[in-house]
């Protein structure tokens, strides 16, 4: 899901036509500079079906390149000169040609990736000479509005530069409305002008250039434009040329079918990608999406999907401002030292992923990948998780796979699944590790489907007798909290016995020894805490995710599962901070932020006094609201949910 190729070939109808095309004598020759006559009248017709009858897109203004970046190429070179501007956005399909400057224009993650007009007016020179829009975007897929367009257009006219829009995958936006009103024989055009780039197939076939007749000398396909594309020999083979000339409007309903499909592959994407995994933009070909880990690089996250799951994609750094660091950037081959000591920078932590070159059921199965191999357990301190088959490994192995692929294959695999199997999983550098032992014919607690709840067993080389029983007593303890649920032998080790193993290892090693609570914030530095309420608070992903930064952020607090949801968490202010960043990150339903503050000293001072919060070292579940408030009295919190009306009648009930 890396570059951007369609998924599927032309018609049919194209490729027989391109055939006799290609065989036909009149192909064999030179064309016009600027392409051939009769598909440019062809597309300055066709335009009119995408911007509207009125539109003022005549032959003369149509000429044809051999792909968009030569069509970009042709109009730059007939704009400017070496030590010229061009004002472009950010992140970008950047290049450096000729002297003449790229000025970045950046787009924000909190505007969907789209440009501001006010930054982009601070950034005109004397030296400017164009300002560029893609839309939809590469690589972030962010398409703009018709009403930005216009204030872009508005203010290119104002500073008197040219306007070239790139619209490349502008036949994949489906909702029946010209992309912009820019070609309108009504407006006007002083000293500046519009022109557009783009293609009915991308990537397949010829591109178009679409400018104005009416521009100024400096602006207009003049005599500059014809030189300067002869020049770049954009212009297509003449066999596609004749080929596409008399078909153009007939194939206007596969273009249109091809955008719903691709409209509903993108909603699909969304749908399926993982808790914790966030679309900041997505439209054309692209979706762009923030990955869940605060401390890494999105080209380390790009390099593990790549080489462990086999998703290529494309990490936000291959779309910056200068891409030598790439060149100079170290591969870390130790997956567990990825993790940096603090958060990266913003524009890190975003991926480009191709939703246009794969079907649905591939896009099912790069996600399902994603999801059930849990990338997250291999990146940063995760990477030291491990899981060993003790028998059937091959059986196992390829059974993981294959749900991967196709989770639909679940309920024949599980009858043809050995009737005893086990496996062990721990965290290398823990003294303690687990095997879980199936069995059909095992008798004992049960679990939500009626079925024999598997053997867990605590397993360590030199565990003394009491940290022997204190850890299994743990084990049963989230057994019989678990039971009920879909999944529990997944709760179970991904959300409390593994965290857990983690917490021995970034805080202490003998847990049931220790009376001082090292997870306390220490004296000297400013202590916040934080409560969260939603409407729910269910998937194992995101208890998993809580999980994890509690960990890593070295906060402690606990969550209400079910209806509703209840976060209560504390620690040092900019570990709350980034705790308070991921789980909004999140987006679920009806999260409310109640509380981000400092917490009074008086608490400060009661915890490092007593260690009431933190005397267990675990961050906690729990499943009634009733609990939720038993727990803020026992640390003297009550008075926050009391006013909150958390565990008052009426207000939450309890699932």
């Amino acid at each position: 899901m890396s570059q951007g190729v369609p998924g599927i070939p032309p018609p049919e109808v194209v490729q027989r036509a391109l055939g006799k095309a290609a065989s036909s004598p009149l192909s064999f020759g030179y064309t016009s500079w600027d392409g051939e006559p009769t598909l440019r009248a062809a597309l300055a017709n066709e335009m009119k079906t995408t911007y509207g009858k009125g539109s003022d897109i005549q032959v003369e203004d149509v000429a044809l390149t051999s792909g968009c970046n030569l069509a970009f190429v042709a109009a730059v070179m007939s704009l400017a000169d070496a030590g010229d501007e061009v004002v472009l956005p950010v992140p970008w399909m950047a290049l450096n040609l000729l002297g003449i400057k790229a000025v970045p224009l950046k787009a924000r993650p909190e505007d969907g990736f789209t440009p501001s007009v006010e930054a982009c007016r601070g950034l005109i020179t004397s030296k400017t000479r164009a300002i560029v829009l893609i839309t939809p975007n590469n690589p972030t897929g962010a398409t703009y509005s018709p009403s930005l367009i216009a204030s872009f257009f508005t203010l290119a006219r104002e500073k008197n530069v040219a306007l070239i829009i790139d619209e490349t995958y502008r036949d994949f936006i489906t909702t029946n409305e010209p992309p912009h009103t820019l070609f309108s024989s009504k407006i006007n055009y002083p000293g500046a002008a519009p022109s557009s780039t783009s293609s009915p197939f991308p990537n397949h076939t010829a591109f178009q250039a679409i400018g104005s007749a009416r521009l100024s000398p400096r602006l207009s396909f003049s005599r500059r434009s014809s030189a300067c594309w002869t020049r770049s020999k954009s212009s297509p083979p003449r066999p596609i040329q004749l080929a596409l000339a008399p078909l153009l409007q007939d194939l206007r309903g596969f273009v249109k079918q091809t955008a719903v499909q691709l409209r509903d592959r993108h909603a699909l994407f969304k749908e399926r990608l993982p808790e914790g995994w966030r679309i900041g933009a997505q439209g054309g070909y692209f979706a762009f999406v923030r990955h869940p880990y605060p401390r890494v690089k999105a080209l380390d996250v790009s390099r593990r999907l790549a080489e462990e799951v086999g998703v290529v994609t494309l990490p936000a750094s291959f779309f910056t401002e200068d891409k030598r660091e790439l060149s100079e950037e170290t591969v870390i081959n130790d997956w567990g030292a990825v993790e940096l000591a603090g958060p990266v920078e913003e524009e890190e932590r975003w991926i480009r992923f191709s939703v246009a070159n794969v079907d649905d059921e591939r896009v099912k199965g790069v996600l399902n990948v994603i999801m059930f191999l849990n990338l997250n357990h291999h990146i940063g301190p995760y990477s030291r998780e491990h899981l060993t088959f003790l028998e059937d490994e091959e059986y196992w192995r390829s059974a993981l796979e294959n749900y991967a692929a196709d989770p639909s294959i679940a309920s024949d695999a599980q009858d043809k699944a050995p009737c005893e199997s086990s496996f062990k999983v721990g965290v290398s550098g823990a003294k303690v590790y687990f095997e879980v032992a199936f069995s059909r014919r095992e008798s004992g607690q049960a679990t939500a489907d009626g079925a024999a709840f598997p053997l867990v067993s605590v397993k360590g080389d030199s565990l003394s007798r009491k940290e022997q029983e204190w850890w299994q007593s743990v084990v049963e303890e989230k057994k019989a909290e678990v039971s009920g649920s879909e999944y529990p032998i997944y709760e179970l080790v991904s959300l409390h016995l593994l965290p857990l193993l983690h917490e021995t290892l970034t805080t202490r090693q003998e847990p049931i020894h220790e009376s001082e609570d090292s997870r306390l914030p220490h004296v000297g530095r400013e202590i916040y805490h934080v409560l969260f309420t939603s409407h729910h608070l269910i998937s194992p992903n995101k208890r998993r995710l809580l999980q994890q930064w509690s960990s890593s952020l070295s906060i402690v607090g606990f969550a209400k599962v079910g209806y509703p949801g209840v976060i209560y968490a504390q620690g040092e202010r900019s570990n709350v901070e980034e705790f308070v960043s991921n789980i909004k990150a999140m987006q679920w339903l009806a999260l409310k932020v109640r509380f981000v503050e400092p917490l009074p000293l008086e608490l400060v001072n009661s915890d490092r006094g007593s260690g009431k919060l933190g005397e267990d070292q675990r961050w906690k579940e729990f499943s009634k609201v009733g609990k939720v408030v038993e727990e803020m009295r026992r640390i003297g919190r009550e008075a926050y949910v009391v006013e909150m009306g958390i565990g008052s009648a009426g207000v939450n009930s309890e699932s």
